[in-house]
């Protein structure tokens, strides 16, 4: 199904206000209400416990390519790309074979 450019307008423009009022509802109602705090407290630390493990499995599964980009972000920041190219030829080439480095860089 297709929508013309009006009807997306108009959907989005829709969803914006839903937000809003979302939004407005729970910084004047629920923020203040102590049931509903403790509610999602208890939810909050349900899924914490319950997804704990996925967590450090999605860590420990990238935990090169975090750190490789890790390294890029302190380089690039001092401009000195050049240098970790010299350094970690290796991380340069993870970090181009996930396309978060262009290989021109």
């Amino acid at each position: 199904m297709e929508y013309s450019p009006d009807q997306v307008k108009s959907i989005l423009r829709a969803y914006e206000k839903k937000r809003h009022r979302e939004k407005d509802y729970y910084q004047r109602v629920k923020k203040h209400d102590e049931e509903y705090q403790k509610e999602n407290r208890a939810r909050a630390k349900a899924h914490y416990a319950k997804n704990k493990g996925v967590k450090k499995e999605n860590y420990e599964k990238n935990k090169e390519l975090i750190k490789a980009r890790q390294l890029f972000y302190y380089y690039s920041n001092r401009d000195k790309l050049d240098v970790m190219k010299e350094r970690y030829p290796d991380k340069i080439k993870l970090l181009i074979s996930k396309g978060l480095l262009s290989p021109h860089a």
